[in-house]
């Protein structure tokens, strides 16, 4: 049973939830050694869990492994992550303890992320579960329903922006959904759970599922 006492330690050590959700949702080793490279501890951290989980850095986007790590030539960001199609890019600081977050599709500005490395890794894990669960929910498009995040709990971090702004996640045990603006009405629902006891109360909400494995 995945719990979420993960969430607990969300507000003060973002990195420490990040490794207790990951070791709870993905099977592997409870012990966990620090990966001997040299990046922010947010980054280090997900390497060292990745060591016996490789999916935890991505199925559907994907950080970059320790050898695969560049620096970009127009930004002079090192780039850790990309989106599946290669539409865009994340880079940070590697100098600093947490750094900012930066959004960079060619030709255009970078965009910062609103949290910083420690929380957006969070949620790009959060993201990962989703779309690596054995058992789905989705609704692409359609007005927001009021019931579908009943008897979830809200992860309390700024908005994410994939795959649209706002992107929001909740989670209940085995199961992590969000809820993501695609434009004035539209919003897609995606839900990812471990067992189908997690992901079958979302059958009886209102939401009109384009999937539902369960």
């Amino acid at each position: 049973m995945n719990t979420l006492t993960w969430m607990d330690t969300l507000t003060t050590d973002p990195v420490a939830a990040m490794r207790d959700f990951l070791l709870g949702w993905y099977p592997g080793p409870a012990d966990v050694t620090p990966a001997a490279v040299a990046v922010p501890r947010p980054l280090a951290t997900l390497y060292a869990i990745a060591t016996d989980r490789p999916d935890v850095l991505g199925t559907q986007n994907g950080v970059f492994l320790p050898e695969q790590l560049r620096t970009d030539p127009d930004e002079g960001l090192l780039v850790i992550a990309a989106e599946n199609q290669g539409n865009f890019t994340w880079m940070i600081d590697p100098a600093e303890a947490d750094p900012a977050v930066w959004l960079v599709r060619q030709g255009e500005a970078p965009l910062a992320e609103r949290e910083p490395l420690s929380a957006f890794l969070l949620q790009f894990s959060l993201m990962e579960a989703l779309c690596a669960g054995p058992l789905h929910a989705y609704s692409w498009s359609g007005p927001a329903t009021t019931d579908v995040t009943d008897g979830l709990r809200e992860v309390p971090l700024a908005p994410w922006q994939w795959p649209g702004d706002p992107t929001r996640f909740y989670v209940a045990p085995d199961l992590v959904l969000c809820t993501s603006v695609q434009g004035d009405d539209d919003i897609a629902v995606l839900a990812g759970a471990r067992t189908g006891k997690a992901l079958q109360p979302l059958a009886r909400r209102t939401t009109e599922w384009d999937v539902f494995d369960a």
